[in-house]
């Protein structure tokens, strides 16, 4: 196989929480507020990140996916630019409360 260097711009944030049964993922952002965010359907099909590992928005298409807090921070630097997914997130997220009173 041919070998390859990513050049990818990629806004990310820890997970704190995965839940594949709510399809949602917690985050905290840079002012420590958590947002609870619904996935997309098939998020979860790859496996269940753990707290530590990143939430991943490619950029431009906005596709998200996560990755092992490792392999993450060895292929990534940040590069010391505004918070992006913050206002991805703004747009989608539910708060906690929120999804509390749609389970019950």
């Amino acid at each position: 196989m041919k070998r390859y260097r990513s050049h990818k711009v990629v806004e990310a944030a820890p997970i704190l929480r995965a839940s594949p049964s709510d399809n949602t993922v917690t985050i905290k952002d840079d002012a420590s507020n958590d947002h609870t965010i619904i996935m997309p359907i098939g998020f979860f099909a790859r496996g269940e990140p753990q707290p530590g590992d990143y939430l991943v928005r490619y950029q431009p298409e906005g596709y998200l996916s996560w990755s092992p807090k490792g392999e993450f921070e060895a292929g990534y630097s940040l590069d010391g630019s505004a918070d992006g997914l913050g206002a991805y997130v703004d747009g989608v997220y539910r708060s906690n409360a929120e999804i509390e009173a749609a389970r019950e």
